[in-house]
């Protein structure tokens, strides 16, 4: 996570060095503490938060703490009757199971914008083990392009699937490999124009 430990040290003109002194750390330590490289654990907080005479909080950057909802959107919901226009787009669904709110920091290193993001909970088998029914997975609705490769959103006129997707190199017209973590399904090809990708998945939960 952002800190502020770094800007708070130079406002009051210590070194690491100085700031280790102060916690009985060494200036390697801190260093990674203020760059995010270590874990900056609720003891270390009240450390070096007692050696620049500040809150905890303090530490944290502006916008620790802030949140952001991202609608989970119904898997089957589009009518597989409606033509391939924004009324078949995740992006554009009003279909809204619920909405996750999720602390901003957590998707600050996605591609896109928070208002790109949706959720969608899988249905099916044909990516276990890596996706299982009843995981739900975050998509970036901004990323279609299965360039570079990864797992994808598709619309196939009746509902969503996920499939891992990967374009044929040097192909004319374009085509893109799809394929299934299920050894049950088989890998097949498509024009790389017949397929209404949805967005890329970027991260999943799942229950243990």
């Amino acid at each position: 996570m952002k800190n502020r430990i770094q800007q708070l040290r130079k406002e009051q003109g210590l070194t690491l060095a100085d700031l280790a002194a102060k916690t009985q750390s060494t200036a390697q330590q801190i260093g990674r503490l203020e760059k995010g490289e270590r874990r900056l654990t609720i003891d270390w907080m009240e450390k070096i938060a007692t050696a620049l005479g500040v809150l905890p909080e303090d530490l944290m950057s502006p916008n620790h703490g802030e949140r952001v909802v991202i609608p989970e959107i119904a898997a089957h919901s589009l009518s597989g009757n409606k033509t391939k226009s924004k009324n078949s787009d995740v992006a554009e669904s009003d279909d809204i199971l619920s909405e996750w709110s999720l602390p901003r920091q957590l998707l600050a290193n996605q591609v896109g914008s928070t208002s790109t993001m949706r959720i969608i909970q899988v249905v099916g088998d044909s990516m276990i083990p890596e996706f299982n029914p009843g995981d739900r997975v975050m998509v970036n609705t901004a990323d279609r392009k299965p360039s570079p490769p990864g797992v994808f959103v598709l619309w196939d006129g009746f509902g969503l699937i996920i499939k891992r997707c990967e374009m044929v190199p040097h192909s004319n017209p374009a085509r893109v490999i799809l394929s299934s973590a299920n050894a049950n399904y088989e890998t097949y090809e498509m024009d790389a124009k017949e397929l209404d990708i949805q967005g890329r998945v970027v991260g999943k939960w799942q229950w243990t």
